[in-house]
C-alpha cells in the first residue's frame, strides 16, 4: 500500500504560480494607482477655501508656528496651479463617482472570469481603465460631469479585478499557500497607493508639465498600457493552460487542490451562498475593512492638509511612509499565516480569526487616539497612522483569504458579492465624511475617526462569531463530497469529530482519479492530521479508512 503526498516541488528558477503572484502584484499596482490618483490631484486641481488665520492662533504667531502659517493656504502654490473651484459637494461627487461603476461589475466579474477567464476579463478592464485616465485631465478642464462619467467608468472596468483574481487564486494557489501568494500579489494594491501618494506632490509641483497635477493620470495610465504586455504572455487561467509550467508543478497544484484532468466546475450553488452565516460573516468583515480603506483613503490628504497642516509636498511625503510599511506587514501576515497553518501551531479558523482581530481592533484603537490630536502632536499622529497601517493589513490573511477556504471553487462569485456591498463605504463614505467636515477643522475629522472605530469593532465581533475555514458543504464537488463522506463512515465520530474533520478537509490532497460505486480501485490521500489509506481489495465505496494523527487535532 502505497501514500502519495503532494509536497512543493524543487525547480529551477521562478515557480509558474509565483510568477503569476509577480505579474498580478503589478496590476494590482496599476489597478489601485488608477483608483486613487484623483484624491491625490484634488488637492492640487481645486482651489482651497481661505480661511481665518487667527484661528486657534493663542499664545502663537504667524512667524513662528507653523501650524498657523499653514492653516491659511492663501500663500501656498496650491492657489498659482489650482484650476478649479468646486464646492466641497461637488468634490465629494468626484470622488464618488469612481465607486458608483465600481459597484456595479463586481458580481458579473466573478462570473465573467468563471466562464472567459481572468487573463481576457481583467486585461481588458484594466486596458479601459488606463485609456480613461490618459482623458481625465482633459474631461476635467472641459466640464467636470465628463470627468463623473470618466470616473464612473474607470470604475466599470476595474470593478471586476478583485473577484477575477479569487477565480484566477482558485485555480493557482495550493490550499497551504494560500494566505502568501494571495496577500503578496494583493500587496500590489498598497504599494500602487504608496507610489501615488509619495510622488504626488512632486507631480503636482512640476508645473512645467501642463501644470503638474495632470501627471497623476497620464504615468499610471502610460505605464499600465506597457505592463499588458507582461500580463498577456505570463499569465494564464489555470496552471493546465500553462505551456511553461513543468510536470511536477502542475502535478502539485493540481494534486493538493484535488483536481482531475476531466475536472468541470458544477453550477454556481446561490441558494447555499446566500443563506450561509460564513459568507456573511466575511461580507460584513468585508464592507467594515473598506469603509477604512476607501472612505480614509480618498479623503485623507484632506485630513493631513486641514488638521496636522502639512504643505502638498510633505503630504506626499508623510502619508506614504504608513502606506509603505503596510505593504511588507501585508506579507509578512501572509507568510506568518501559513507557517503557523503549515506546521499545525494553530488550526485555519484560528488563524484566520486571530489575525482578523489584529487588523479590526487595532484600526480602531488607533483611529480613537488620533481623532484627539492635532497638528501640535501631528508626529505622534503620523505615528499611530503607521501602527494602523502595520496592522490593518492582518485582516489580509483574516476575511480575504476566508474567500478561498470555504469555497475555492467559487472564490470569485463569492468575492464579487462582498466587495459589491464592500464598495458601498466607497460611495458614500466621501459624501458623508465631506458633509461632517465642512469647515475642515478638527473636532469635525473627529467625529469621522470614531465612526472608522465603531465600524471595524463591530466587524470584528461578527467575525469572531460567525466565521468558518471548512470548505462548506454547498461549496463541495463531488470528489469533496466522497471524501467527506468517507471521513464519517470509516470510523465513528462524536460532535467534535465533525467539527475537526469539516475544519480539516480543506487539507485533503488526493489524485485525480473518480472514484464510481462498485469500482476497485488503488488511491493514496493524505490528510494533514491523518491518512487516507485506499485497499484495492475492496470496492470503492468501502476501501478507505482514516487514522487521524492527534497531534495535529
Amino acid at each position: 500500500m502505497s501514500k502519495q503526498v503532494y509536497d512543493p516541488p524543487k525547480l529551477k528558477g521562478l515557480s509558474r504560480r509565483w510568477t503569476v503572484a509577480f505579474v498580478g502584484f503589478w496590476g494590482m499596482f496599476f489597478n489601485y494607482a488608477l483608483r486613487i490618483n484623483i484624491s491625490r490631484a484634488m488637492i492640487c486641481m481645486v482651489k482651497p477655501p481661505i480661511t481665518n488665520t487667527t484661528e486657534d492662533s493663542t499664545n502663537h504667531t504667524m512667524s513662528d508656528d507653523p501650524c498657523i502659517a499653514n492653516r491659511n493656504p492663501g500663500n501656498s502654490t496650491i492657489l498659482e496651479m489650482a484650476e478649479f473651484e468646486w464646492s466641497r459637494i461637488t468634490q465629494g461627487w468626484v470622488l464618488s463617482s469612481f465607486f458608483f461603476g465600481y459597484m456595479a461589475t463586481q458580481l458579473i466579474g466573478g462570473t465573467l472570469a468563471g466562464r472567459l477567464g481572468t487573463k481576457l476579463v481583467f486585461g481588458v478592464g484594466i486596458a479601459i481603465a488606463a485609456v480613461c485616465s490618459l482623458f481625465c485631465p482633459l474631461a476635467a478642464r472641459t466640464d467636470v460631469n465628463l470627468l463623473i462619467a470618466l470616473r464612473v467608468i474607470i470604475g466599470l472596468a476595474t470593478g471586476i479585478s478583485f473577484p477575477a483574481y479569487h477565480t484566477l487564486w482558485g485555480k493557482w494557489a495550493p490550499p497551504l499557500e494560500r494566505s502568501k501568494l494571495i496577500t503578496f500579489c494583493y500587496a500590489g494594491s498598497a504599494f500602487g497607493n504608496v507610489v501615488i501618494v509619495f510622488f504626488g506632490g512632486f507631480m503636482c509641483n512640476w508645473r512645467e508639465f501642463d501644470n503638474g497635477w495632470p501627471t497623476l493620470f497620464y504615468i499610471p495610465g502610460g505605464l499600465c498600457l506597457i505592463w499588458l504586455i507582461f500580463w498577456v504572455i505570463f499569465v494564464h487561467d489555470s496552471p493546465a493552460k500553462d505551456p511553461r509550467i513543468t510536470p511536477e508543478e502542475l502535478e502539485y497544484i493540481e494534486g493538493s487542490q484535488g483536481i482531475n484532468k476531466s475536472f468541470v466546475r458544477p453550477p454556481v450553488p446561490w441558494r447555499g451562498i446566500f443563506t450561509s452565516t460564513a459568507v456573511w460573516a466575511i461580507v460584513v468583515c468585508h464592507f467594515c475593512n473598506t469603509w477604512g480603506i476607501f472612505a480614509s483613503m480618498t479623503t485623507a490628504p484632506q485630513y493631513m492638509q486641514q488638521v496636522l497642516r502639512f504643505t502638498e509636498t510633505e503630504n506626499g511625503v508623510v502619508s506614504s511612509v504608513p502606506i509603505f510599511l503596510g505593504v511588507f506587514a501585508a506579507i509578512g501576515f501572509g507568510q506568518l499565516a501559513d507557517y503557523i497553518r503549515i506546521n499545525g501551531i494553530w488550526t485555519t479558523l484560528t488563524v484566520r480569526k486571530v489575525f482578523q482581530c489584529v487588523g479590526f481592533f487595532g484600526i480602531a484603537i488607533c483611529s480613537i487616539i488620533i481623532s484627539f490630536l492635532n497638528c501640535y502632536n501631528r508626529g505622534w499622529a503620523v505615528f499611530l497612522q503607521i501602527v494602523t497601517a502595520i496592522l490593518e493589513p492582518g485582516s489580509r490573511a483574516g476575511y480575504v483569504v476566508n474567500y478561498v477556504d470555504i469555497a475555492p471553487f467559487y472564490a470569485g462569485e463569492l468575492f464579487g458579492i462582498g466587495n459589491t456591498i464592500g464598495t458601498l463605504p466607497g460611495i458614500i463614505g466621501p459624501l458623508i465624511i465631506t458633509a461632517m467636515t465642512p469647515n475642515g477643522t478638527q473636532q469635525e475629522w473627529q467625529g469621522t475617526y470614531f465612526l472608522s472605530a465603531g465600524i471595524t469593532t463591530f466587524g470584528a465581533i461578527v467575525f469572531i462569531i460567525f466565521a468558518r475555514a471548512d470548505q462548506q458543504p454547498w461549496a463541495l464537488v463531488t470528489s469533496d463530497l466522497d471524501i467527506k463522506k468517507d471521513i464519517f463512515e470509516s470510523k465513528e465520530t462524536t460532535e467534535a469529530d465533525t467539527e475537526i474533520s469539516l475544519d480539516k478537509v480543506n487539507h485533503v490532497k488526493y489524485r485525480d482519479v473518480v472514484i464510481q460505486p462498485g469500482q476497485s480501485v488503488v488511491k493514496d490521500v493524505e490528510y494533514l492530521g491523518g491518512v487516507f489509506e485506499m485497499d484495492n481489495s475492496k470496492p470503492a465505496h468501502d476501501n478507505r479508512s482514516f487514522t487521524p494523527d492527534v497531534n495535529h487535532l
